[in-house]
């Protein structure tokens, strides 16, 4: 399994390109993504061709609703905890919200917001 994990593209659309095109290349299966697509147009260029799963928290800047995605990405709301290959997986935007995800003990946490790679 490859997965990769974006955030904050704010609704940057080349870098997106360029983004899906190493996933393409690189058979990236699974993709997961910590908040700040922007739009709902940008987070639709995401082809559900490309990923078996993909898994999305909402971001500050964030500016559609939870009913606007598309039943192929999977939403976590603003947090949650996925599991992948025995592994538990937390997603938040903001790193305040991780005290809320440590609860449930996950392998590990990705977040954005504070644009540091």
């Amino acid at each position: 399994m490859k997965v990769a994990i974006i955030s904050d593209l704010h609704d940057n659309i080349p870098y997106l390109d360029i983004f899906l095109s190493f996933c393409k290349q690189h058979k990236i299966n699974k993709l997961l993504i910590t908040g700040d697509v922007g739009s709902l147009e940008t987070l639709l260029q995401i082809p559900e061709a490309l990923f078996k799963k993909i898994y999305f928290v909402f971001g500050n800047a964030d500016n559609f609703s939870p009913a606007d995605i598309p039943p192929y990405i999977i939403s976590l709301g603003e947090s949650g905890i996925i599991k992948f290959e025995n592994k538990h997986i937390g997603l938040c935007h903001e790193p305040e919200k991780i005290a809320g995800l440590l609860k449930d003990k996950p392998d590990i946490i990705f977040y954005g917001h504070t644009h540091k790679p």
